[in-house]
C-alpha cells in the first residue's frame, strides 16, 4: 500500500492511494496518513482509483481522519473509487459521512473554496476566487484574502464567475475588504458573478459599495 502528495494548495491537500487498503496496507500507511491530517490545515481529495480493496480497518483509518478534519471545520472527500472499493463505502454507511464523487473537478467545485492571484501591478490585482464562499469557504480562503488586502496598495478586481454560492460571511469578507480599500482610497470591484451570487450581493446592499462589472474591461472603467 503506498500514498503519495499530489497537490498542496492553500485550501486542499490532494493524495492519492494505490493498492490494498486491509490490515497490511492500514500497517504501512496509517501513521504517516494520519500525522499528515494532522499536520496541515486544510481539507484532503482523497484519489482511490488505485485502491482496488478496502477493509474495515481502511474504513476506520478515513473515518477517523475525516472526523479529525471536521472537527477543524474540513473535509474528507473521496475521488473517483473502483466500483467495488465504493459499493464499500456505501453499504457500510461511510459515505454519509465523508463525500464521494468521480473527479478531482467534481470535488473542487462541491467542496473546496479556492483563491487565486491572476494578475498583479503597482496598480491593481485581481483575483479569481472558485467554489462556496459559505463558513468553511471563508476559513479556507480568508485569511489569504485578509492578508492580500492589507499588504498591497492596489486595487482589487474579484471575479466570481466561478463562485457558486455566496453566504453571509462571504459578503461580510468581501465587504469588510472594500472597505478596508476604501479607506485608503481604493476600490474592490466584483468580476461576473452567477446569477444567484449576483442576486444575493444586490439584496444585501453590498452592491452600493462594490462595484459589479460584466467583464475586466468594464471593471477597469469602474476604479
Amino acid at each position: 500500500m503506498e500514498f503519495k502528495v499530489v497537490k498542496s494548495d492553500p485550501g486542499f491537500t490532494q493524495v492519492a492511494l494505490s493498492g490494498k487498503l486491509d490490515l497490511a496496507g492500514e500497517q504501512e500507511i496509517g501513521d504517516r496518513f494520519r500525522s499528515l491530517i494532522e499536520s496541515r490545515g486544510t481539507s484532503f481529495l482523497v484519489d482511490m482509483s488505485q485502491v482496488s480493496y478496502m477493509a474495515s480497518l481502511g474504513i476506520r483509518l478515513l473515518f477517523g481522519c475525516a472526523k479529525t478534519l471536521a472537527g477543524r471545520g474540513r473535509k474528507l472527500v473521496v475521488v473517483n473509487p473502483q466500483p467495488m472499493v465504493k459499493e464499500t463505502l456505501l453499504s457500510s454507511g461511510t459515505a454519509k459521512f465523508i463525500p464521494v464523487v468521480k473527479s478531482t473537478e467534481e470535488a473542487l467545485s462541491r467542496y473546496v473554496t479556492e483563491l487565486s492571484v491572476v494578475r498583479t501591478n503597482p496598480d491593481l490585482t485581481h483575483l479569481a476566487l472558485s467554489g462556496k464562499l459559505d463558513v468553511e469557504g471563508e476559513e479556507q480562503i480568508g485569511d489569504q484574502f485578509r492578508a492580500l488586502i492589507e499588504s498591497r496598495s492596489t486595487s482589487f478586481l474579484v471575479d466570481l464567475s466561478r463562485v457558486s454560492y455566496l453566504a453571509s460571511l462571504g459578503i461580510r469578507l468581501l465587504f469588510a475588504g472594500a472597505k478596508s480599500l476604501g479607506q485608503r482610497g481604493k476600490k474592490l470591484v466584483v468580476i461576473n458573478p452567477q446569477p444567484m451570487v449576483e442576486e444575493t450581493l444586490l439584496n444585501s446592499g453590498t452592491a452600493k459599495l462594490i462595484p459589479i462589472a460584466r467583464d475586466e474591461t468594464a471593471a477597469l472603467q469602474l476604479l
